[in-house]
């Protein structure tokens, strides 16, 4: 389970989020019903009607951008799973979870779909684009409004759950998530009388999808069992599914995991409380997490300051503030020589950021 953070940034907001590892994305408000982010070379725009209800079908129009602005089409996106764009939509209080595969309208690069969303306030919406320039995964934000006053966050704590008859249960070998570092999750899937659920249909070429959110809702991960896709309709899965889970933050994480069993596709909520790492008072360096409302300003560094390699090559980031900056780093062994020198490798990281935005700007 790999958790992409999404970088946030409001025109009244102060605090500056964490970024995808991948790709820095940034989201931004224009105050009507279109809302526009970027995820490096890809940028969307959402558009919905203005007086948007809870309740009432939405139709919502999603616009892809390539770094040129030119429209991204069908044609220039892969099919992870069978779909060339998958939507991940969740409401302010991590209730109203939808995962829809908009198509292409007769307008190259615009996709549309409609929802019924079901909460009030701003909705997040995260498009999972896979390039055919590079293959590489990229997660979109954008966002748009329902009229009325957004829920709170309910910050249950839930491994086991019951839907259309069926028991579902999320669980760890340890026990513990901790973030960080990698762990393997169960999901289990049993009837009413206990008896193990081995009839599991493919949903888009899987036995299950798994998205998760974190509190704030910036960061997702979009996740699937182990072991080969299922090749035709007629394949089962079941009863035990295993995820590698890795958290780059602590904190709250709502987990939806959707499976599909006699035609019907079932959604099941799970919350879990992840071990975060503890600040390191010595070093004024704590672990950043994206949505913790410190006013901190994000360092977009592409390559880690203490390795050179570019961040993301080894899998999961880290993140760490000091001095009101937060720094991207490409694993735990480089968090612990950046503690050692702070201030070294956090002037290495705006001096690589410098030199990224210097050549990337027009000539």
């Amino acid at each position: 389970m790999r958790f992409h953070s999404l970088s946030v940034a409001s025109i009244l907001a102060a605090a500056m989020l964490a970024t995808t590892p991948a790709a820095f994305a940034h989201e931004n408000h224009d105050h009507s019903a279109a809302m526009g982010t970027s995820a490096g070379a890809v940028t969307a725009k959402v558009s919905t009607p203005k007086d948007a209800k809870p309740g009432t079908p939405v139709e919502v129009k999603l616009t892809l951008k390539n770094a040129e602005g030119h429209p991204i089409t069908e044609s220039d996106l892969k099919a992870p799973h069978g779909e060339k764009v998958h939507v991940l939509i969740i409401d302010p209080s991590l209730t109203d979870y939808q995962h829809v595969h908009p198509k292409e309208s007769a307008t190259p690069g615009e996709y549309t779909f409609t929802i019924t969303p079901t909460k009030a306030g701003e909705y997040r919406l995260f498009a999972d684009v896979t390039p055919q320039s590079d293959g590489k995964e990229l997660y979109v934000p954008a966002r748009f409004n329902i009229e009325g006053t957004a829920g709170a966050v309910a910050r249950t704590t839930a491994t086991e759950a019951t839907a259309d008859g069926y028991k579902f249960v999320l669980k760890t070998g340890e026990g513990v998530l901790s973030s960080g570092r990698e762990q393997t999750v169960t999901l289990s899937v049993a009837d009413a009388k206990g008896a193990p659920v081995k009839t599991l249909e493919p949903i888009m070429m899987a036995f299950a999808h798994v998205v998760a959110f974190n509190e704030s809702a910036t960061e997702v991960a979009h996740l699937h069992p182990e072991g080969a896709e299922a090749k035709s309709d007629a394949d089962r899965g079941g009863p035990d599914l295993k995820f590698h889970a890795s958290f780059p933050t602590g904190g709250f994480k709502k987990i939806f995991a959707q499976v599909k069993i006699a035609g019907k596709v079932i959604t099941v909520p799970f919350g879990v409380d992840v071990k975060g790492d503890e600040p390191n008072a010595k070093s004024e360096v704590t672990m950043g997490a994206a949505g913790d409302g410190k006013a901190v300003e994000m360092v977009n560094n592409k390559f880690c300051p203490v390795s050179k390699d570019e961040n993301g090559d080894m899998g999961d980031v880290l993140y760490v503030d000091y001095a009101g900056k937060r720094v991207t780093l490409c694993c735990s062994g480089c968090v612990k020589k950046f503690k050692s020198d702070p201030e070294g490798f956090l002037k290495k990281a705006e001096e690589g950021e410098k030199a990224a935005l210097s050549k990337d700007s027009p000539k």
